[in-house]
């Protein structure tokens, strides 16, 4: 009887070990995609204000020549 209440109790430990390394990977899994999205995020950004600062002058922040050249072709 001993041994059956110890197999029993170590079933139990191990799925309740398994459960909290799932649960462990999961969080992790969610937590990098996270990450991934905010740097996603950072990249667009950045491309979207280096695309504004390439066709706006950086004094009086109006439009270029480069932007006057994208529209004309």
């Amino acid at each position: 009887i001993k041994y059956i209440n110890y197999l029993i109790s170590y079933t139990t430990y191990q799925q309740l070990f398994q459960v909290i390394f799932q649960l462990f990977l999961f969080y992790f899994y969610i937590l990098s995609i996270y990450k991934v999205n905010i740097s996603i995020r950072k990249i667009n950004f950045m491309y979207s204000h280096t695309k504004h600062l390439s066709v706006t002058d950086a004094l009086t922040g109006l439009y270029n020549r480069r932007n006057l050249d994208v529209h004309l072709e």
